[in-house]
């Protein structure tokens, strides 16, 4: 089912390679209680209140029920920062057609999923909305760094 779902061996996820049209791996943080099984797919407000330098505006900016699945891990958050200033330069350059848009965002969403349903995600194809999902990465690594505070001084 991997290999189906992928086009990669399981074997060989070491080395992944996404393939157009196909799912992509995703980098949780270790650890992730939510990541194990019988873990909830999302978190809900109530989770995110033991995180304590998250201010409620910062909570406000988060819909739960789009947050990704687990906790994303530090790489796969700087990667969806780096899809986002593509997305930026795009929108700077004056130049950006729909499709580039519609590709860009479908590989941000694939980075940091988000939960649509069966709908896609909408284009991101304004500064506000580009600006929106940075903030939203901003808590998401705030609550990422908190996380791992707590596990070191867990340990």
């Amino acid at each position: 089912k991997f290999r189906a779902k992928t086009g990669s061996k399981f074997i060989e996820r070491h080395n992944f390679t996404r393939q157009k049209g196909k799912y992509a791996l995703v980098e949780i943080a270790a650890g992730d209680s939510n990541s194990e099984p019988g873990g909830t797919a999302t978190q809900g407000h109530d989770d995110l209140i033991a995180y304590e330098d998250v201010t409620e505006s910062e909570l406000n900016l988060l819909d739960t029920d789009q947050l990704p699945l687990g906790t994303l891990s530090h790489q796969q958050i700087q990667k969806g920062f780096a899809i986002l200033e593509q997305l930026d330069r795009e929108l700077d350059d004056g130049t950006a057609d729909n499709h580039t848009l519609t590709d860009l965002s479908s590989q941000f969403y694939t980075t940091i999923p988000h939960s649509f349903g069966r709908n896609r995600g909408p284009v991101l194809n304004t500064k506000t909305m580009i600006q929106t999902k940075c903030d939203m990465l901003n808590t998401l690594a705030d609550m990422e760094a908190t996380q791992e505070m707590q596990r070191l001084c867990d340990d």
